[in-house]
């Protein structure tokens, strides 16, 4: 039996939010502390993946004398602050939102951030109108295991593979395509390349912007 699209899954940050330069923009306030600053080469190893380990990483590799918990908590105040400020929504975010909602497709957000942050993005951007929700706290293990995508398909009561998930990280792809979903990489060229999306964090589909996406042609990667 062939599938069909029924639900579409968006991450949250770089892909519906313009927030990873606030990230980058935030982590460098606390690493500027220690005489070190954030590279590219940074940016591209915790993307996406896993919060907490993200951290580990930064953490570990410039030999920081913070906790994973204190690095979070200085982190989350910073972010806050820069978001109230600065946040906006990714290029035709909201016009792609409206056509699928015209088509009449669930829509999900599958995000590695914890549920306060994402009901303070929601509150800033006024987001609404997801008819499922799962959040980094929720699972065991954050991207590039399939656990988030698999538990936003269970909420909606959708097979994965007729779910199609819209990702801006090789960690995001690499989830969705282990949870058997479609998968499409929206390439923010500021902080990837189409380089970065092969071998195993290969998508079905590369783009450079939802305004380069319709429902149409999610349905194509179905035939």
């Amino acid at each position: 039996m062939n599938s069909s699209i029924k639900a579409v899954i968006f991450d949250l940050d770089g892909l519906l939010i313009d927030s990873e330069p606030l990230w980058t923009e935030g982590r460098n306030i606390i690493l500027r502390e220690f005489g070190v600053s954030y590279s590219l080469e940074d940016k591209k190893k915790t993307m996406g993946g896993d919060y907490h380990k993200g951290l580990e990483y930064v953490i570990d590799r410039y030999s920081l004398p913070l906790t994973v918990k204190e690095f979070e908590k200085r982190e989350r105040r910073i972010l806050d602050e820069l978001e109230l400020k600065k946040l906006k929504f990714m290029p035709s975010a909201q016009e792609f939102l409206k056509l699928i909602d015209k088509a009449k497709v669930l829509r999900a957000i599958a995000t590695s951030a914890f549920r306060p942050r994402l009901e303070f993005v929601k509150n800033i951007l006024n987001l609404s109108g997801f008819a499922a929700e799962v959040t980094g706290e929720e699972i065991e293990n954050g991207k590039p295991a399939p656990d988030i995508f698999l538990k936003v398909a269970e909420k909606l009561s959708v097979g994965p593979k007729d779910s199609v998930v819209l990702e801006d990280s090789k960690y995001g792809v690499k989830g969705a395509k282990a949870a058997v979903m479609k998968a499409v990489a929206v390439v923010d060229k500021r902080f990837s390349d189409d380089a970065d999306f092969t071998g195993e964090y290969k998508p079905d589909l590369i783009v450079h912007s939802l305004k380069e996406l319709s429902v149409e042609g999610l349905r194509q990667l179905f035939k």
